[in-house]
């Protein structure tokens, strides 16, 4: 459950105007070490938060 917050809240700051995606990132590398769920994203989910300039398709549909 945290894991599929964590992409959706990336996802957010991402389609947001004010863009920081190494601030988020940064927060769910932090969350994912806090609560020991590396093993928790999909590997979807893990190639998307790698993509350094995923398409707002992709941002949509992880955010939901």
């Amino acid at each position: 459950m945290v894991a599929r917050r964590s992409v959706a809240l990336y996802s957010e700051v991402l389609l947001s105007e004010k863009q920081d995606r190494e601030k988020v990132l940064d927060y769910v590398n932090q969350v994912t070490e806090v609560y020991h769920i590396e093993d928790e994203f999909t590997p979807m989910e893990r190639a998307y938060l790698d993509n350094p300039k995923p398409e707002q398709h992709d941002c949509i549909q992880f955010l939901w």
